[in-house]
């Protein structure tokens, strides 16, 4: 699942991109859940109701510090 993000049509300003940015990262987590037949919600509540492999644990975790990341960008 390989994607690439276009940066000429990035927004210009920071707002956008953050929200541009998490609206991706919302696409790459419902493409994981439909990959790994989970129920869409958020990160950390799959991690907390069901049961998961190692390496699924280990890429939701590796998401939840991206998306922590993301919330700090200061606009």
């Amino acid at each position: 699942m390989e994607k690439i993000i276009d940066l000429s049509k990035t927004p210009s300003s920071k707002i956008d991109f953050r929200e541009g940015l998490q609206n991706y990262m919302t696409e790459v987590l419902g493409e994981f859940c439909k990959e790994n037949d989970l129920e869409l919600m958020c990160a950390d509540d799959i991690l907390h109701t069901h049961t998961l492999t190692e390496d699924q644990r280990s890429w939701l975790n590796a998401y939840i510090k991206m998306w922590d990341s993301l919330q700090d960008i200061r606009v």
